[in-house]
């Protein structure tokens, strides 16, 4: 990112299908598949509202506004979304496309994690601050 010591991948907004990555799941077990990406917050945010395209075709919309907990306080911060899973020995292609050209800022993508698949369904999160996970905090809506 310029004038910090801080390291992104950025995503041109003015190419469209150009802008991807390539995941491996080396793993013999299907795995969970999430990103993490920059946000600002309070809205509008100075990042673009993002679609994502995995290579079998299934599409999810990231948006670019930090999670509402933080209120009116500015903040530039990180969010975490699952992309769905990733096939035992796989490779996936993951497409980012701007859908707002007019952003300040181009999409930046910090994080991709691949990870076990949480099996205990009667498994609870929490917030920080010891609360129930809501469904848009899980990003579950």
């Amino acid at each position: 990112m310029p004038n910090t010591e801080k390291f992104v991948l950025e995503f041109d907004s003015h190419v469209r299908h150009g802008n991807w990555i390539s995941v491996e799941n080396k793993s013999d077990k299907e795995m969970d598949l999430s990103v993490g990406y920059m946000t600002t917050g309070p809205p509008p945010s100075k990042y673009p509202l993002t679609e994502v395209i995995r290579d079998d075709h299934e599409k999810f919309i990231l948006r670019p506004e930090a999670p509402s907990n933080y209120g009116d306080k500015p903040v530039h911060v990180s969010h975490l979304s699952s992309l769905g899973t990733i096939a035992p020995l796989a490779h996936r292609q993951i497409h980012f496309n701007s859908l707002d050209d007019g952003s300040e800022w181009p999409f930046r993508l910090v994080q991709v994690m691949i990870t076990p698949s949480n099996e205990n369904e009667s498994e609870s999160f929490k917030t920080v601050g010891g609360g129930p996970l809501t469904k848009r905090e899980a990003n579950l809506e």
